[in-house]
């Protein structure tokens, strides 16, 4: 089985254009890290959770294109991001409801 090199992986990066059509995935940034191992190659690629849906066939595009990188056998291109940060207050409780006159007391 030939040997998988990183810049390979790099090169077929390369190939993959962004929905905005003006950059290719590797000059973007956004690839945050390449694993090589017997085969299998996993990109992960960094996307806001806005961006997610418009990035997933920039996703299925890097796997297809690895893919075809000579002894590669398994590709993986999976979109990650940081969630929006939640608050670190606790939650608020609901007021009770008011508390009605009972006559007599």
């Amino acid at each position: 089985m030939p040997e998988i090199s990183r810049e390979s992986v790099v090169e077929a990066i390369r190939q993959i254009a962004l929905p905005d059509g003006d950059t290719n995935l590797e000059q973007s940034g956004r690839v945050e890290n390449i694993l090589i191992n017997n085969g299998s190659v996993i990109v992960s690629i960094n996307a806001g959770v806005a961006e997610a849906q418009a990035l997933e066939q920039t996703r299925k595009d890097t796997e297809i294109a690895i893919l075809k990188i000579p002894g590669v056998t398994r590709a993986t291109a999976v979109l990650t991001g940081e969630k929006t940060p939640q608050s670190t207050e606790p939650p608020k409780r609901p007021s009770p409801p008011p508390q009605k006159d009972v006559p007599g007391i």
